[in-house]
C-alpha cells in the first residue's frame, strides 16, 4: 500500500538540519545524554527501521482514512415484541427531513429585548442569559433498574427516555458538572455523578441529586448501585474483573512477543479465567479495527508525500486497549469498550466488542473511528444493548436478533464553529464529529443537519455550499432549504470551498490534488488551477504537489488565496487558474519553544484584507504580491488576558474577545472608545474543567441585540439585554 523510501540516521553527537538558509558549520549540538534519549525514543523494530519517509500511492484515487460515518437521527420508541426487527448492528442513517427539533432546557422562543448593549457606570454588563441551545456532549448513559427507561447525561444535565413513549424529559443541573461515572439508585430516586480529580491522592468529586427535585443531596453512597461495570482508570493492566456469578474473571495485558511491525507493533492479550477445573483461556485480539494507523489520526502532508520524520516510531500504529467492561447478568458474555491508551483524545477512538466468556469468541463489534462509541450498557434482563456514539446518537439493539429497537439524537459532539447566516436568521454550527447544523436564530430549532464539516457561504445571496468526503458538492438555497445543485466535483474528499466575491463562481480543492472552479447557477465545470510542486525536505528527493486546504477569494481583486501543505501560500487568478505568486515556508527546528527532531512548518495564517495583508506565524506579507512588509506587533489597545476581538457591536463601541491565562474561560468586553476592558463575564461552565468547556466562538446578531456564545461542551448560550 505504501512505499518506504529512506531512513535518516542520528549521530551520537549532533543532528544536522540541511536548511537552505543554514551553513554547513551551523549544527545543533545535543549533549550526550539527550542523544541517548533520542536514540532510545526513536529505536525501531527491525521491520520498521526504514519507515520514516512514506510516499503516497496513486494520488488521483480516493483513499478512505477511516470507515464511513453512519449515524442516526430522530427519536423512536422501543417497539413491542411483535415489531419487525431490522437486522443491522450499524447505526442507521436517517433522512434529515425526519430530524426533530432539539429539546431546549431553557425554552424555545427568546424573550423581548430592551435595546442595545449597555455598560453601567460601575463597569457591570447588562446582559442576561435567556437560553441554552444544545444539551451538550453525552458522557454516560444507563438503563434504569426496571429497564424501561434510559438515562443519558452530559455536563449540563440528564435526559430521561421512557422507552414506551415519544417524549423524553430533560433535567438540568444546578450548574455544569464534568463527571466520569454515573450511578442510578435502584429505586430511581437519586442519581449520582463522580470524577477522580487527582489520581495521585485519590481525590474525587461526588455529586448526588434527587431525580424529582433536581436538588443536590448530601450523604449518598452510590458505590454499590452499578455492579458488574468496571472502568480501568489509567488503563491499569493489573485489574481482574469478576463476573456476577463469580465463575469468570477478565483481565488484559500486552502479549510478551510483540509483532514488531509498523501496522501492528503491539498486541493486546485478553484472558478469561475459569474455575479450577479449567485452565484460563487467553487469546490475542488482533482485529484491524483496534489499530489506529498514522493516517487515521494525522492528515497526509501532500499529494506525493504522506508524511516525513526522523523518528520512525512516530509512524507506528497505536492500539486500543480495554477501558470499560461489563458482564451480562448471566455472566455468559462481556462487553469491552476499547479506547486509546496514550492519546489525550482517547474518546475519538472507541470500539465496543462483545465476547463469549466461555471461549473468547467475538460476537459483535460496534463503532468506527468516524463515529466512535462513548459508552454502553446492558439492560437488566440481558436482552438489549445500549450504545452511545460520539456524534450524540443513542441506540438500543436486541442482542439476539441484532435489530435496532430505539434511537435518539438529542445530544451532539463538541462544537468548534459558529457563524451567522442568511442575514442573521440562522446559525451555522459545526461539531468535531464532522457535522454541520443549521439552527433557527429566534428559538434554536434544528432546521437541518449535514454529514460534513466543509462549507462556504455566498457573499451575495443566501447560498450554502457543502463539500463531502466522496468528492461531491451540494449547493443549498437557505431561503427555501432546497438543493439547487449537486454534482461530482472530485474523486476524493473535499478540503476547501470558497465563493468568488461576485458569488458567480465556486472554487473547490480536494485530496485528489486538484483545485477547480464551477458555475454556481448551473454547476458546470469552468477550469482547473495550476498545480504547485514543493520539495519540502532536503532529505527527501521526491517533490510533491501541495494540498490546498484553505481557500479565500480576496474581495475587489481577481485573487484566490490558498494556504496549503508545508506552509505554502499560493495566489491564483480566480478567473483563469494561473499562478500569480507562491510563498514557500522554511521548516523550523523549534516547535512550541522547544527543540524538535522533526521539522515543523508554519501552522498559523490569517488574512486582514482591510490592511491588504496576511500573516504567516506573525510575519506580515502584502496580499498583492506576497512580499514581506513587517511583523505583527501588538496594538496599544491590546489587553493582556484578552485575545483579539471576534465580535463588535454595530455602532463600533464595544467588542468581545475570548479570555486566556488569568481570564481563561471568560469573555472580555472591550470599550473601543477608551481601549479599556469594560467588563468580563463567564458563560455556564464547569470551573474545574475550563479547558474542556471554555467559549470557542461568539457572534452578535446583525442588530447587535443578541450575543451567541459557542461552548466546547456542545451548547450555544444566548444573551440579551433585558433592562
Amino acid at each position: 500500500m505504501f512505499k518506504f523510501k529512506k531512513a535518516s540516521i542520528f549521530s551520537a553527537s549532533a543532528i544536522n538540519f540541511k536548511n537552505k538558509n543554514r551553513t554547513p558549520q551551523q549544527k545543533i549540538i545535543i549533549p550526550a545524554f539527550l542523544s541517548l534519549i533520542a536514540l532510545a525514543v526513536c529505536l525501531l523494530p527491525k521491520s520498521a527501521q526504514a519507515n520514516v519517509v512514506i510516499l503516497s500511492g496513486d494520488a488521483t484515487t480516493s483513499a478512505t482514512l477511516r470507515p464511513t460515518r453512519t449515524a442516526t437521527a430522530a427519536f423512536t420508541p422501543l417497539p413491542t415484541e411483535t415489531s419487525s426487527p431490522v437486522p443491522s448492528m450499524t447505526p442507521t442513517a436517517v433522512s434529515t427531513a425526519s430530524i426533530q427539533i432539539t429539546y431546549q432546557p431553557a425554552g424555545t422562543a427568546l424573550p423581548n429585548f430592551a435595546g442595545p448593549l449597555q455598560i453601567d457606570a460601575d463597569g457591570s454588563l447588562n446582559l442576561v442569559q435567556v437560553a441554552q441551545w444544545g444539551l451538550g456532549t453525552v458522557l454516560q448513559a444507563q438503563f434504569t433498574q426496571g429497564g424501561s427507561h434510559i438515562v443519558a447525561a452530559s455536563q449540563y444535565g440528564w435526559m430521561d427516555y421512557d422507552l414506551t413513549q415519544n417524549q423524553p424529559v430533560w433535567n438540568a443541573f444546578p450548574e455544569p458538572i464534568h463527571f466520569e461515572t454515573m450511578n442510578i439508585d435502584p429505586s430511581e430516586k437519586y442519581i449520582c455523578f463522580s470524577a477522580q480529580q487527582d489520581y495521585i491522592f485519590a481525590e474525587t468529586i461526588h455529586v448526588c441529586l434527587d431525580t424529582r427535585t433536581r436538588k443536590i443531596v448530601e450523604g449518598i453512597d452510590s458505590s454499590l448501585w452499578n455492579q458488574g461495570t468496571t472502568i480501568f482508570r489509567d488503563y491499569q493492566k493489573t485489574v481482574r474483573v469478576l463476573s456476577p456469578d463469580g465463575r469468570h474473571a477478565f483481565s488484559w495485558e500486552y502479549a510478551d512477543d510483540q509483532g514488531g511491525s509498523v501496522e501492528k507493533p503491539r498486541i493486546v492479550e485478553l484472558e478469561f479465567a475459569f474455575p479450577v477445573s479449567r485452565q484460563p483461556s487467553a487469546f490475542r485480539e488482533t482485529g484491524d479495527d483496534l489499530y489506529v494507523q498514522y493516517l487515521d489520526r494525522v492528515a497526509p502532508e501532500g499529494c506525493e508525500i504522506d508524511f516525513f520524520g526522523y523518528c520512525g516510531n512516530s509512524f507506528e500504529s497505536l492500539i486500543l486497549v480495554p477501558y470499560k467492561t461489563k458482564y451480562l447478568p448471566d455472566s455468559t458474555e462481556i462487553g469491552v469498550l476499547f479506547r486509546m491508551e496514550i492519546l489525550p483524545t482517547a474518546v475519538d477512538y472507541g470500539i465496543l466488542k462483545l465476547y463469549d466468556t466461555n471461549f473468547g469468541n467475538t460476537l459483535l463489534s460496534l463503532g468506527t473511528f468516524d463515529d466512535p462509541i462513548v459508552d454502553f450498557d446492558f439492560s437488566p434482563d440481558g436482552k438489549h444493548l445500549l450504545s452511545v456514539f460520539y456524534s450524540g446518537a443513542i441506540q438500543v439493539y436486541d442482542l439476539e436478533s441484532h435489530a435496532q429497537l430505539f434511537h435518539a439524537w438529542d445530544f451532539n459532539a463538541p462544537y468548534s464553529k459558529l457563524v451567522s447566516v442568511d442575514e442573521g436568521s440562522m446559525l451555522l454550527v459545526r461539531d468535531l464529529a464532522g457535522y454541520i447544523k443549521l439552527l433557527r436564530a429566534t428559538d434554536g430549532a434544528l432546521i437541518n443537519r449535514y454529514p460534513t464539516s466543509i462549507y462556504a457561504l455566498s457573499p451575495v445571496e443566501p447560498l450554502l455550499a457543502l463539500g463531502y468526503e466522496n468528492g461531491t458538492i451540494q449547493i443549498i438555497d437557505l431561503s427555501s432549504g432546497k438543493t439547487t445543485q449537486s454534482f461530482q466535483a472530485h474523486n476524493a474528499r473535499i478540503y476547501g470551498l470558497t465563493f468568488s466575491a461576485d458569488g458567480r463562481t465556486l472554487v473547490s480543492s480536494s485530496k485528489d490534488c486538484t483545485v477547480k472552479s464551477w458555475n454556481v447557477q448551473t454547476g458546470a465545470y469552468l477550469h482547473i488551477f495550476s498545480s504547485i510542486w514543493v520539495k519540502p525536505y532536503d532529505e527527501v528527493d521526491t517533490p510533491s504537489r501541495i494540498f490546498a486546504r484553505n481557500l479565500t477569494a480576496v474581495a475587489g481583486t481577481n485573487q484566490l488565496l490558498s494556504y496549503g501543505s508545508w506552509g505554502t501560500i499560493v495566489s491564483w487568478n480566480i478567473e483563469t487558474g494561473s499562478t500569480q505568486y507562491v510563498v514557500y515556508s522554511q521548516p523550523e527546528e523549534e516547535f512550541t519553544d522547544q527543540f524538535t527532531f522533526d521539522p515543523h512548518f508554519p501552522t498559523t495564517i490569517w488574512a486582514v484584507p482591510q490592511e491588504n495583508s496576511f500573516y504567516i506565524d506573525f510575519l506580515r506579507r502584502d496580499i498583492t504580491d506576497g512580499s514581506i512588509t513587517g511583523v505583527y506587533t501588538a496594538k496599544v489597545e491590546d489587553i493582556i488576558g484578552c485575545s483579539s476581538a471576534t465580535a463588535t457591536t454595530p455602532d463600533g463601541n464595544f467588542s468581545f474577545a475570548a479570555g486566556y491565562d488569568r481570564f481563561q474561560g471568560e469573555i472580555c468586553v472591550i470599550d473601543n472608545r477608551s481601549h479599556a476592558l469594560a467588563a468580563r463575564f463567564i458563560p455556564p461552565v464547569d470551573i474545574e474543567n475550563l479547558q474542556l468547556y471554555s467559549p470557542v466562538k461568539f457572534i452578535l446578531s446583525p442588530d447587535g441585540e443578541t450575543l451567541f456564545v459557542l461552548n466546547r461542551g456542545g451548547a450555544v448560550f444566548v444573551y440579551r439585554n433585558l433592562n
